[in-house]
């Protein structure tokens, strides 16, 4: 459970309980009682009487004690950082990761493990890190970045299942031809440990509810089309109209057999249909 605090940012109860197999009101129970044992977790209830869950002071020290995850993994949130416009986007992004953890994420990557996941706050410390380090622009970064990660695994230099651990800048697409703009996948599965090759063997995960303007589409998947990092691009959604536009922004981009589609998963292993602030 702090694991998937720490790499979601906040949590609902029900999330909670679905990732335990437990009923919502057991959740909540449990969670009450970590925020009064030491405050393991935090309670920020919002204007709607909802509250939001986050990891506490101490399950933000519990878990990196275990050494499973680094520092940059992980997020700890006070209540004033919970920016109420992104909640149904972040609610959003746990329930697509619940969704892989007890169903699958489509036919290209079945179940995964939280272990696996990557969030993109720590795909956004891992590239501005390595921005700040070589001080460039991120578009030229990109590429020279990409040419020193294969030109070292090529020359066995280093393993290529530690290409992206060593160059974690190459989880961040670039569309290096064009705009020079960068993309953060909403969060990533990383199996870099089965690599052996250049072939790629991890995926991007994007979530969409809401739907993103024909011309933000056309950007994320020029970025996309010049990636070597991902094997497939997973869609999690809910709209199959949303869906048909996304294929055909990636058909464009002349990316569309990289492109999966796999809709999102209520705690019963059904289509949500619900409102997302309602999870």
């Amino acid at each position: 459970m702090f694991e998937f605090l720490g790499k979601g940012r906040f949590a609902t109860a029900a999330q909670v309980g679905q990732l335990l197999g437990v009923t919502n009101s057991s959740a909540a129970h449990r969670l009450r009682g970590l925020n009064e044992w030491q405050h393991m977790v935090n309670g920020t209830t919002l204007f709607d009487g909802r509250t939001l869950w986050t990891l506490g002071k101490n399950g933000l020290k519990r878990l990196l004690d275990e050494g499973n995850l680094e520092p940059f993994e992980v997020v700890s949130l006070k209540a004033s950082d919970i920016n109420p416009i992104y909640v149904k986007h972040t609610l959003s992004i746990n329930q697509a990761i619940l969704t892989g953890l007890y169903s699958s994420l489509g036919s290209s990557v079945g179940r995964i493990e939280l272990a696996e996941v990557l969030s993109e706050t720590a795909i956004e410390r891992a590239f501005m890190d390595v921005v700040k380090q070589r001080s460039a622009d991120q578009a030229v970064m990109a590429v020279s970045v990409l040419r020193d990660a294969y030109r070292a695994a090529e020359a066995g230099k280093v393993a290529w299942s530690e290409v992206a651990t060593l160059y974690p800048s190459l989880w961040v697409p670039v569309d290096i031809k064009g705009t020079g703009k960068t993309h953060r996948p909403d969060f990533v599965i990383n199996r870099e440990h089965l690599r052996t090759s250049a072939e790629p063997v991890s995926f991007a995960v994007e979530v969409e509810i809401s739907g993103k303007s024909p011309k933000e589409l056309r950007q994320v998947m020029a970025a996309y089309a010049q990636d070597r990092q991902f094997k497939k691009i997973i869609y999690v959604m809910k709209s199959e109209a949303f869906a048909r536009k996304v294929h055909q922004a990636a058909k464009d981009a002349g990316i569309g057999s990289k492109v999966e589609f796999v809709k999102l998963l209520d705690r019963e292993g059904q289509p949500f249909t619900g409102k997302m602030w309602r999870l």
